[in-house]
C-alpha cells in the first residue's frame, strides 16, 4: 500500500512538473494538423501568459514528434511574439514547432502537436508568374536571379538550409540580377526569400551540387 501511495505521488509530481514547464508561455501558431508545402511563409505566434524576468524567445524544430530538436531562430528579443518562418523542404508527417521563455530562472515552453510538411513536387514553378529565373539551378559554383525591378527598389535575399535557418543575407539590391556564390554552402537544398521595402516578391528553391 505505502508503495503505491508513493507510485501516485510521484505521478503526480511528474504530471505537475510538466504543467508547469509549459504553462507559462502559449504557442498560438501552429497548433498541429496543418499542412505546410517546402518554401511556405508561416507566422510563428505565441504569447506570454505569466510574465517573468524574460532574457529572449528561442524556436525549435523537430521532425520526428519531439524526439529530437534543432534550433529555428535563437535570442528573439522580448517584444516580439511572432516569426515568420520559411518551411524548410523536410517532408515529415510529426513535425512541431516548440517556443522556449528563456529567463533569469527557469525557462518555459509551448508546443505544437503534429503537423504535416509535404514533399517537394516541382522546382522554381512559384516565380513563373512574377518573371523570375535562375539559371543555374542546381549550380556548383555560381548561380544568378533575374526578377524584374523597373524602377531600381531596393531588395533583400535571404537564403535558409534546409532545416530552415538562415545562412545568408544580400542586402541593398537595386538592380535585377543578383550572383549568388557558393562560399561556404554544403551541397544540398536551400530555400530563399527575395523582398522588396514593400513586400514578398517570392520564395524558391536552389540545389547546390
Amino acid at each position: 500500500m505505502g508503495r503505491t501511495k508513493n507510485n501516485i505521488l510521484l505521478l503526480l509530481l511528474l504530471l505537475f512538473a510538466v504543467i508547469e514547464s509549459r504553462a507559462h508561455v502559449n504557442l498560438l501558431n501552429p497548433l498541429g494538423g496543418e499542412t505546410f508545402k517546402p518554401g511556405d511563409i508561416v507566422t510563428i505566434e505565441w504569447e506570454e501568459v505569466l510574465q517573468h524576468n524574460t532574457l529572449n524567445w528561442d524556436l525549435l524544430i523537430s521532425s520526428d514528434g519531439g524526439i529530437t530538436w534543432d534550433t529555428l531562430k535563437s535570442n528573439i528579443p522580448v517584444a516580439n511574439l511572432s516569426y515568420n518562418w520559411l518551411v524548410p523542404g523536410i517532408p515529415t508527417m510529426e513535425g512541431r514547432i516548440k517556443v522556449v521563455q528563456d529567463n533569469v530562472d527557469n525557462d518555459y515552453e509551448g508546443i505544437s502537436e503534429d503537423f504535416t510538411i509535404s514533399f517537394i513536387t516541382s522546382l522554381g514553378k512559384e516565380f513563373e508568374s512574377i518573371e523570375f529565373k535562375m539559371y543555374p539551378n542546381p549550380f556548383t559554383y555560381h548561380s544568378t536571379l533575374e526578377f524584374n525591378n523597373p524602377y531600381n527598389y531596393l531588395h533583400m535575399l535571404t537564403i535558409y538550409d534546409s532545416q530552415g535557418k538562415l545562412v545568408r543575407t544580400v542586402s541593398n539590391i537595386s538592380s535585377n540580377t543578383i550572383t549568388i556564390s557558393r562560399k561556404n554552402l554544403m551541397s544540398g537544398l536551400y530555400l530563399f526569400q527575395l523582398s522588396s521595402e514593400l513586400e514578398i516578391k517570392g520564395t524558391g528553391r536552389l540545389v547546390i551540387k
